[in-house]
């Protein structure tokens, strides 16, 4: 989470959204833990897992990057240095081209 929210920052301005979903079993503590360590885009609850479900999830933490036609380009399970240079340069890529390379 934190190389995201260092992504969405390296990202302001463009036309980019990092969007969160959470599957948290005790959703009443995803807010403060959110506030607690400043993250400021939008973490969404998904108390009955149907995200998950719906995208077939297989471990945590599991990202997908999503194009503006609504198509999955990329999918990664598990860490990844999202504010990493090449990340960056290939989602500036994507906004410009609307091809996903990595």
């Amino acid at each position: 989470m934190p190389t995201l929210e260092a992504l969405a920052k390296k990202m302001q301005g463009r036309d980019f959204v990092v969007l969160a979903v959470s599957e948290d079993e005790v959703p009443a503590k995803v807010g403060p833990w959110i506030a607690e360590h400043k993250f400021t885009f939008p973490v969404l609850l998904d108390e009955h897992g149907q995200v998950g479900a719906d995208l077939g999830i297989t471990g945590y933490p599991e990202t997908f990057i999503v194009d503006r036609a609504g198509r999955i380009v990329h999918h990664h399970v598990g860490y990844r240095d999202w504010a990493d240079a090449g990340i960056v340069s290939s989602l500036e890529h994507l906004l410009d081209t609307g091809e996903w390379r990595l």
